[in-house]
């Protein structure tokens, strides 16, 4: 199985190294950094608690955006924001249904909690505040923060977001199944402090600075592997470009238990968090396939379509975990692998180095649920990501 999967890929992206510049966009090696991308979340039927451990020695702002899974326009889903203040070594959380229920001892939200139910959320550490600061005075915090307050009229108040975040979601359905959610998390986003509001769109993930990425590339075929730092700042550079670099994938594989015997089911949780970028956003050509681990061919589909910002698959063919919608795939094998391979229409960066990134921009989860007699349980799952050669 090894080998199969060495011969499909040039290259893939790993997370066990350091990248070795902290200025340029990277996946953390750590599980910390200064922004964390979860692929979903949801309140449907379920109760999403999200956790957030600042381990510096800093007192930190934060911005917790949660963006709709299935909006109308790709482009301009809607979101409900709000911003959160850490102190050094501390550690809240948040039910995503209601942020208002939370351990934080101060909470800034951008109004009424929008109605949809399931999405994606994105978090950005914005900067570190004076170490005098004293956070449990939360109407002088919020009179600071707010337009005409002293960080938005003094900025040099403000330092650089310092790193070191930590977040995890933990989501758990009527039936008491649960499972707990690790993002991706990107550290050297910005060597500058961010001040917005929390209706404000910014931070986004077009505010990545300075326009440099670092990746971690392997040629298992001759088994070398080096760090590649890109710059983005040529004439035909988006502003999410460096973003594009380090999350940008050509197929990725989970490990699948559906398991009949068990009563298990499995979900694929797929997010495509730069598509709202998109000046023209059009479906991702994608092919779905299972097979065992000994190689024997399950289910096809190899001409799907991934139109949504979120998509979920579900294995095998019945009700889906947390009562989500999704594209029902049955598979022949009750285990095994599901491959997902984003097959036409592949985007393709050049850097300012000439440096050439093809693939999808895109974030997963895999978990599967499990009914027993004495209780149910989640599980999540392997998923091993990969890009071709250009």
């Amino acid at each position: 199985m090894k080998n199969w999967i060495a011969a499909l890929t040039w290259f893939a992206f790993i997370s066990s190294f350091a990248p070795p510049s902290a200025r340029a966009v990277n996946i953390s090696s750590t599980g910390r950094g200064q922004v964390a991308l979860f692929p979903f979340y949801s309140v449907r039927s379920a109760e999403s608690i999200l956790n957030l451990i600042n381990t510096r020695s800093e007192i930190v702002a934060v911005k917790i955006r949660l963006l709709e899974g299935d909006p109308r326009d790709v482009t301009a889903p809607r979101s409900f924001e709000f911003i959160a203040y850490l102190g050094p070594f501390k550690k809240a959380t948040w039910s995503l249904a209601n942020p208002e229920f939370t351990t934080s001892p101060c909470t800034i939200t951008s109004g009424e909690r929008a109605n949809f139910d399931f999405g994606s959320v994105e978090i950005f550490q914005m900067a570190s505040l004076p170490e005098n600061f004293n956070l449990s005075d939360c109407k002088a915090l919020k009179s600071a923060w707010q337009v005409g307050g002293d960080f938005a009229a003094n900025r040099i108040l403000l330092k650089s977001p310092p790193g070191g975040l930590f977040a995890h979601l933990d989501v758990k359905d009527l039936n008491g199944s649960s499972f707990s959610i690790h993002p991706t998390m990107l550290d050297g986003f910005t060597s500058r402090p961010q001040h917005a509001s929390a209706g404000d769109p910014h931070p986004n993930l077009s505010d990545v600075n300075p326009k440099e990425s670092v990746v971690f590339k392997t040629e298992s075929q001759l088994n070398q592997s080096s760090f590649v730092h890109s710059h983005w700042n040529n004439g035909n550079a988006k502003p999410t470009d460096p973003i594009a670099a380090v999350l940008s994938q050509n197929w990725l594989m989970a490990l699948f238990d559906g398991r009949a015997i068990d009563s298990r089911s499995f979900t694929l949780a797929l997010n495509f968090p730069l598509r709202r970028f998109e000046n023209q956003p059009y479906c991702y050509r994608t092919a779905f396939s299972t097979f065992s681990p000994s190689g024997e061919s399950g289910a096809q589909n190899l001409d799907a379509s991934a139109c949504r910002n979120a998509t979920l698959i579900s294995l095998p063919s019945q009700d889906v975990f947390l009562n989500l919608p999704g594209q029902l795939l049955n598979p022949k094998l009750a285990q095994g692998w599901l491959k997902v391979v984003f097959n036409r229409d592949v985007p393709r960066l050049i850097s300012d180095e000439l440096d050439i990134f093809t693939g999808i921009p895109v974030l997963a989860e895999g978990f599967s649920s499990q009914n027993n007699y004495k209780e149910r349980m989640g599980l999540s799952t392997k998923i091993t990501f990969g890009r071709d050669r250009p």
